[in-house]
């Protein structure tokens, strides 16, 4: 019996725990600091994604302790567990006395006399000048006083409504987290232009997860505005929902301007290659400087040249932000046209990672490990290296190879070229290009370098998906929060009970100490 009634006292003791105020508020803190957190990390992308900014064990860290998908926490959602009972025993509490203050009591409270008694120098007169009522008269003479008229007295309830919205309006957002939580998801979806897909990759710490959409996603068209310097401005997609049952709807989705249907929401997040088709790819033989030409690769393809080399097509860029100057010199940044970046893997030498710009062939981006951030996976760094010669003149490379295994024919080689150069500071000037050439050639250990001329662009639109089930009871729960808030801010409700011999006494369902603020108040009108 005794194990009995302790482990009664300790329930009925967590349960007045959960029920008081400061329990609820500091769970609700802490609901607002995770989704503070969740606002300040991006929220459900792959772990390798947060690698650039906060390092592999930042990214670890990040993914181990949820706040890459906080609002599917099991933390944020046994906090939101917790509050949802807080809430809930306060509001069972309290609710029915809630609903009572609505209405005039029907009795007057028991022990009157222990109320806050209002002084004797305060009077009938005094409280119908200060805008007091008598309300009604109970059968033992007690006399109840409101402050004002019917629609006066009504702000003082109307308190009492806001108090209890303001519970209610937390419950309904708890309820809405869990149900997002629980049920809801947050994933990618990438399309290139033209493309029709229904399969989204949710990222559940490191490992993904397809989940198919009821219905078919089209990537219409994919639009792109750019800075002067080429950083990208403004992108959207046009999108056309397919479904079954409906007809299809089409809308524009771009970055802060999200796009809804049925009960997933989609926003614009990332942009990239979708496989851009290249016609006549150039590529130079450095060991005999021949030219060879590729009919046709895409990017992300991985073509075999004649020798064994493989070519792998990494990235196509239209807009290239970097400082190619003239004649070697480095010049201010800008965007200075499209780049193609791939990677050379020969059989019997080390791969490189380069990178070939169509409107400067004299050029090349040489990859030398370094990435953005420092991070191993964050974006390759690509040193511009000027080469001297352009990629698509096929006269000199030929001797430039040469030269790679016969330096000191340099002149019996350049002599007939250089013959049929008139002007001695032109004849010079290739002089030293050839060399140059060479010595880059040399230098970096080359074999092959691509310059692609003629291509078809194709990108892709990275949509983020999400699914948030709570979302419909969510913005009538903020609402409601809202409204509760701003009728609580409006005049408290305090009565005042006249007893039988002319003394007053008040109370106040907002407690002992509003009722004695408002004894002050009425003292201050009254010596004024």
């Amino acid at each position: 019996m005794e194990g009995r009634n302790w482990a009664r006292a300790r329930v009925m003791r967590g349960i007045g725990w959960l029920a008081r105020m400061d329990t609820a508020i500091g769970l609700l803190g802490l609901c607002a600091l995770a989704s503070l957190l969740g606002t300040v990390v991006p929220q459900g992308l792959p772990v390798q994604d947060y690698v650039p900014a906060w390092g592999p064990l930042g990214a670890k860290l990040l993914v181990a302790s949820g706040l890459t998908d906080v609002f599917r926490a099991w933390w944020f959602l046994a906090v939101l567990g917790v509050l949802l009972l807080s809430v809930s025993s306060c509001v069972v509490r309290n609710g029915p006395q809630i609903y009572r203050q609505w209405f005039t009591p029907k009795a007057p409270p028991p022990n009157l006399t222990r109320q806050v008694a209002l002084p004797g120098t305060v009077g009938v007169a005094d409280l119908r000048t200060r805008g007091w009522r008598p309300i009604v008269t109970y059968p033992d003479g007690v006399i109840l006083w409101e402050q004002g008229p019917w629609l006066g007295r009504l702000g003082g309830r109307l308190n009492r409504v806001g108090y209890g919205l303001v519970h209610v309006g937390v419950l309904a957002v708890a309820v809405a987290g869990l149900l997002t939580g629980l049920l809801g998801w947050r994933g990618n979806l990438n399309l290139r232009e033209g493309e029709t897909d229904r399969t989204v990759l949710v990222w559940r710490g490191t490992t993904p997860t397809p989940i198919q959409l009821p219905f078919g996603v089209t990537n219409r068209a994919f639009t792109i505005e750019h800075f002067p310097s080429g950083m990208p401005s403004k992108y959207m997609t046009e999108l056309t929902f397919v479904a079954k049952e409906q007809p299809n709807y089409a809308t524009t989705v771009e970055v802060n301007h999200p796009a809804t249907f049925g009960a997933y929401t989609f926003y614009q997040a990332s942009f990239g290659d979708g496989g851009t088709v290249f016609s006549n790819l150039i590529g130079l033989d450095v060991k005999d400087g021949r030219s060879v030409i590729i009919p046709s690769a895409r990017v992300y393809e991985k073509p075999v040249l004649a020798d064994g080399t493989r070519v792998e097509l990494l990235d196509f860029r239209p807009h290239t932000v970097e400082s190619l100057g003239h004649d070697g010199r480095l010049g201010a940044v800008r965007d200075v046209g499209a780049s193609l970046d791939y990677l050379v893997q020969p059989p019997a030498a080390p791969a490189r990672q380069l990178r070939a710009f169509v409107n400067h062939p004299d050029w090349l981006g040489v990859a030398d490990g370094q990435h953005v951030g420092g991070a191993a996976d964050g974006q390759v760094i690509y040193r511009p290296v000027w080469l001297g010669l352009r990629l698509d003149d096929p006269t000199f490379w030929p001797v430039v190879a040469k030269l790679q295994a016969r330096p000191e024919d340099f002149q019996a080689l350049m002599a007939p070229l250089l013959a049929k150069i008139a002007d001695p500071q032109a004849r010079v000037a290739t002089g030293l290009a050839v060399l140059r050439a060479s010595a880059v050639l040399q230098e970096l250990e080359l074999t092959h370098l691509l310059l692609p001329t003629d291509f078809t662009l194709q990108r892709y639109s990275g949509l983020m998906v999400a699914h948030d089930p709570g979302a419909v009871l969510f913005w009538p729960a903020a609402g409601m929060l809202l409204l509760g808030v701003m009728l609580m801010l409006g005049r408290r409700l305090v009565r005042i009970w006249q007893v039988p011999g002319g003394a007053f006494y008040v109370t106040s369902a907002h407690g002992r100490g509003v009722a004695e603020d408002a004894v002050q108040g009425l003292l201050e009108k009254t010596e004024l």
